[in-house]
C-alpha cells in the first residue's frame, strides 16, 4: 500500500469521526449507541476493499466498535442508519458504485488528502 493511501486513510477517518462526533460525542450509525471522537472507528457501510466507495463521505460513518469490529460493521442494522440520515436513492447509489473499477495514483491521493484537510478544519 502507498505511504500516500495510508495518509489519506488516517486523515479521512479522523474527519468522519470528527464530523459525526460534533463537540465529542456521537451516536453509532448502526446502533445508536453513545459513542466518543476518540473511542469509535470510521466504519464503512461498503467495505474499504470497492475503492471507488472507500472515501465516499456517505458509505463511511462513525461506528460504535462494537458494532464495526465484533460484528462485521453490523451491516443490517448500518443499512438502515444510513437510509435513516440519507435516504434510499444515496444508499442505492452506493451500492452500484461499489462495482465500479477505481485506480488512483499517489497524487490522487495526495489531492484527496489535502481536502480532508480543508473539510476537518472547517468543522
Amino acid at each position: 500500500m502507498s505511504r500516500a493511501r495510508e495518509i489519506l486513510d488516517r486523515l479521512f477517518s479522523a474527519y468522519i469521526r470528527r464530523r459525526d462526533c460534533r463537540d465529542g460525542a456521537g451516536r453509532c450509525i448502526s446502533c445508536g449507541r453513545p459513542i466518543t471522537f476518540s473511542m469509535c472507528d470510521a466504519g464503512h457501510y461498503i467495505p474499504r476493499t470497492h475503492t471507488a466507495t472507500r472515501w465516499n463521505i456517505y458509505n463511511v460513518n462513525a461506528q460504535c466498535r462494537e458494532c464495526n469490529r465484533m460484528k462485521d460493521g453490523n451491516g443490517e442494522n448500518y443499512r438502515l442508519g444510513l437510509i435513516e440520515r440519507y435516504g434510499l436513492p444515496v444508499v442505492e447509489k452506493l451500492e452500484q458504485e461499489r462495482h465500479a473499477t477505481v485506480k488512483l495514483t499517489d497524487n490522487d491521493y495526495r489531492t484527496l488528502t489535502r481536502f480532508f484537510k480543508q473539510q476537518t478544519a472547517k468543522l
